[in-house]
């Protein structure tokens, strides 16, 4: 019989698919590292199935199995658990003493089975490797090869069972599911350890697990368990797995299973972040290796394919790199020595200078990033190389000049200006002793750097005439420089008003990048994407953002800056079309990446979207908590953009939430800004913002006459810069304005012009946002248009925006139910102490803990207790989440700091 599941389980819909489609294979072969959850999945699986009257027979082998008629009574025991009466007389000659051989007994048995055609079989085998090397192998092999169309056998194990794989899918009768189907993505492991280990801490913390146990399913048991249990909870993560003695014991008993051969070598292979077999031919220079590397593969020890090379799961290989620390350092530096010969032979840049920093050789990993800094930057692997250079410390004096470009390429995209500023200042005066050719190119270069730094700071007015420069030095300049040129152009003409001239410089980029200038062919695919978008051609935007967003996580990985520039973009697209469970998936675990790598104008649209989209999901505390994060980071920046984007997100949610006082005083903040001497399209952008924040107060606070001008004459901006998409939801508050004035020609005009360019762009959430009363307008052009000469195609979009419409009314409807039910419970049962509702208060008036605690005369220690009491009655994770929470159950009314004191 199989275990008893918890009482909390998650959901692997993905896996319980595979499960399910494979019942039309022969086998399916569940084979992953051992604490991957196997055994769990079948059981939910085996659950699923008796609750549609499908009856599985489970067996669950332990060592005794290995005898092979032991485990042919173990089959037939489980089949007749769920069919009592089969197999009687195999069982009874069986056990009678008859000296049947096996394989009349299986022929048997899958006779029994086939001649039973009103029914048909699942066989679970749990624990496979619980037989390997046993004669019960070779039964259970010969079962597999014959068994009948009636028949479907699932075998769990932690170990590459011996039966035919290759003749199973070639004949395409396998369902195989492995170690990395079985680990947890980042959204699947923020969902268990929130709702299954129940940890209640913020987001960034759920990240950090993720990364140190890559979605290890026993792994995350156990580290959630000890931040639960110690009060130090960066510490206890910093700390996890080197300081984890339970997971060290169960690693240590793992392993003792295995040979001393097999586990030197697994302490070697640790050594590298990941290994192909080339590699370790050099290094070993012994064909036992290749032995080992099937042994450890067949065994799962925590191996993962990776392309054309292998690494370990991170906690194993912390695990064994500790291990192997205690391992001869003579042997340890060969090593490290013989693998960054390797590297350098086969010009494997960066994995040499991983080694020699290993080796200590400062000089040669000095050498070998001057190889490989350029091909760092144009990776957009800044980080690494800021790292190295800081940890070797070197004068900036003492780098060749080649060098010193690439550390300001680096730097520059760090954000790190005060290091750049000195580093321009070292390469001018290199320039001054070189050629005046040489003096010419570096002089461009560092001009295309400053330009760069412009434009990432949304200073787009200061950007110089590059063009002019680009022609008359094509010759000189790299592909990587001259692609980074005519995107910065390209960028600077999007927000200056010059969209067929930046689409000009994207053909320019198209003939000079390379496959290995990744980041400048991402940031080239994302312009054109931009532009599309900004005419409102979002299927053709979203084509290119998804181009650019496959090219780098497939050539340089998921969490990496040129990936992180592309996902904001997309979920712009993807938030239009009204797919907005899909932008939380694409940027919720990456807005960290997104603020320390990516321009402004990604910066905003991967907070201000993501914020949208929580709030569709009602949410609303998370929305808050973005757009104040987005806010944080534009203070620091100086980013006048960011800022606006998020208080007029913010002042949409007050609006709906009917709380005015507070849009009132966000819309003063956003006011401020339109007085700013910004660039042309930021300063258009930012007052495009105030409009629409002002135009919604006014309609809610009475017909919104007085916003009518303002919104023509941002209209006509827009249209200068043919910024076709950022019309329409200007179009539509018009629409409103007029309709509430009682001017029905204007507002259905207006809305003619909108859903002309909703239908080209095929735009949905524009209009959906914008609220129930547009549904009703939506209607009455219908009635209005039935008659005129208006397309199909239109009449069909209007259709469809309404089938929107009255789904999303629909699920509001469901929601507010459903939260209304909620808060009855959560007030009947919240325990708020007096001392934890004054400290509520304090926090909503935006103290600080040290504040709180003087306030309160009690210690900082005593106020994160109350905190950490409040967030579990509360049901939430952040002090914003807290207090808007506390707003919703009426904690906050009629009370202010001076009441407290």
């Amino acid at each position: 019989m199989p275990p008893r599941l918890p009482n909390k389980l998650l959901a692997r819909e993905e896996l319980l698919a595979c499960l399910r489609e494979g019942r039309a294979k022969k086998v399916t072969l569940l084979c992953s590292a051992p604490g991957t959850g196997k055994t769990t999945l079948l059981t939910m699986w085996r659950k699923s199935l008796l609750g549609q009257s499908q009856n599985v027979a489970w067996l669950t082998l332990y060592p005794d199995e290995a005898n092979s008629r032991q485990l042919l009574n173990g089959i037939i025991a489980a089949i007749q658990h769920i069919y009592p009466n089969f197999g009687q007389n195999l069982s009874l000659a069986m056990n009678a003493g008859n000296d049947l051989p096996e394989k009349m007994v299986v022929a048997i048995l899958l006779n029994d089975i086939a001649t039973d055609d009103k029914e048909n079989y699942v066989l679970v085998i749990d624990q496979y490797e619980s037989i390997v090397g046993s004669a019960s192998e070779e039964i259970l092999s010969y079962i597999i090869e014959n068994q009948p169309n009636n028949l479907h056998i699932v075998l769990s194990s932690n170990t590459t069972p011996a039966i035919p794989t290759v003749q199973l899918q070639l004949s395409s009768q396998l369902m195989n599911i492995t170690t990395e189907d079985m680990l947890l993505n980042f959204t699947s492991t923020s969902i268990f350890l929130q709702e299954i280990a129940g940890l209640d801490v913020e987001e960034n913390i759920f990240r950090a697990i993720y990364d140190k146990t890559e979605g290890w399913i026993s792994g995350l048991t156990l580290i959630s368990e000890k931040v639960k249990r110690l009060n130090n909870i960066d510490q206890t993560i910093d700390n996890f797995p080197e300081n984890c003695d339970v997971l060290n014991n169960y690693f240590d008993e793992l392993l003792n299973q295995y040979s001393q051969e097999l586990i030197a070598c697994l302490l070697d292979l640790s050594l590298f972040v990941n290994f192909s077999d080339p590699l370790i031919e050099y290094v070993f220079d012994s064909q036992s290796i290749y032995e080992k590397r099937n042994e450890i593969r067949d065994n799962n020890l925590f191996l993962i394919t990776c392309r054309n090379s292998y690494r370990f799961i991170y906690p194993f290989m912390v695990y064994l790199r500790k291990k192997a620390n205690h391992s001869s350092k003579k042997h340890l530096i060969n090593l490290h020595r013989r693998a960054s010969e390797w590297y350098v032979d086969n010009k494997y840049w960066k994995e040499a200078v991983e080694h020699f920093l290993e080796l200590g050789d400062t000089d040669n990993a000095m050498e070998y990033i001057e190889h490989c800094a350029m091909q760092l930057v144009e990776q957009s692997d800044v980080n690494t190389l800021y790292i190295w250079l800081s940890r070797l410390g070197k004068d900036v004096g003492a780098h060749s000049t080649s060098l010193k470009l690439a550390e300001i390429w680096a730097l520059s995209f760090l954000f790190k200006y005060e290091e750049l500023d000195k580093l321009v200042v070292s390469i001018e005066q290199d320039a001054s002793n070189c050629s005046a050719e040489h003096n010419a190119q570096l002089m461009t270069a560092i001009d295309i750097v400053h330009n760069a730094v412009h434009t990432l700071n949304d200073r787009f007015d200061e950007v110089s005439l590059l063009d002019e420069k680009l022609d008359s030095n094509k010759e000189s300049l790299t592909p990587w420089l001259a692609g980074v040129a005519w995107n910065i152009l390209s960028f600077t003409n999007i927000y200056s008003g010059n969209i067929s001239k930046a689409l000009q410089c994207q053909n320019k980029v198209a003939l000079i990048a390379s496959e290995k200038n990744v980041f400048v062919k991402v940031y080239s695919d994302v312009l054109t994407g931009l532009i599309h978008f900004k005419k409102a051609e979002i299927t053709e935007a979203e084509y290119f953002y998804q181009r650019a967003l496959d090219l780098a996580e497939n050539n340089i990985g998921r969490r990496s800056p040129a990936a992180s520039v592309a996902i904001g973009y997309l979920a712009e697209c993807l938030y239009e079309k009204n797919n907005y469970s899909d932008v939380i998936g694409l940027i919720a675990d990456r807005l960290d990446l997104v603020d320390d790598t990516c321009t402004a104008d990604t910066v905003i649209r991967s907070h201000v979207t993501l914020a949208k989209s929580f709030n569709l999901t009602g949410d609303i505390c998370r929305s808050l908590d973005i757009l104040n994060r987005g806010k944080q980071h534009a203070h620091q920046r100086g980013w006048d953009r960011l800022l606006a984007a998020c208080l007029a997100e913010e002042i949409s949610i007050y609006l709906k939430r009917e709380d005015i006082s507070n849009a009132r005083q966000l819309l003063s903040e956003l006011k401020e800004l339109t007085s700013n001497q910004l660039s042309k399209g930021v300063e258009t952008e930012i007052e495009l913002y105030y409009c629409i924040a002002k135009a919604q107060i006014d309609i809610v606070e009475g017909p919104g006459l007085t916003s009518v001008e303002p919104l023509l004459k941002i209209i006509t901006k827009l249209d200068s810069l043919e910024w076709r998409y950022q019309t329409v939801p200007v179009m539509l508050l018009l629409v409103t304005i007029y309709s509430e004035c009682s001017d029905p020609e204007k507002a259905m005009g207006w809305l003619t012009r909108a859903m002309h360019i909703g239908v080209l762009g095929d735009l949905k959430r524009t209009f959906l946002d914008r609220g129930e009363y547009l549904y009703e307008l939506i209607k009455q052009w219908l009635d209005v248009n039935k008659d005129s000469d208006t397309s199909r195609v239109e009449f069909e979009y209007a259709g469809q925006l309404l089938f929107s419409f009255e789904k999303g009314i629909r699920e509001n409807q469901e929601n507010r139910v459903q939260q209304s039910l909620a808060d009855v419970y959560k007030l009947s049962d919240l325990h708020i102490s007096r001392k934890e509702h004054e400290v509520i208060i304090l926090l909503s008036n935006g103290l600080s803990n040290k504040e709180i605690a003087k306030a309160l005369s009690i210690s900082p220690g005593t106020v994160k207790w109350h905190l950490k009491n409040i967030y579990s009655k509360l049901e939430v994770t952040s002090r914003t989440e807290a207090i808007c929470e506390a707003k919703g159950f009426g904690l906050l009314e009629n009370t202010s700091f001076s009441n407290i004191n």
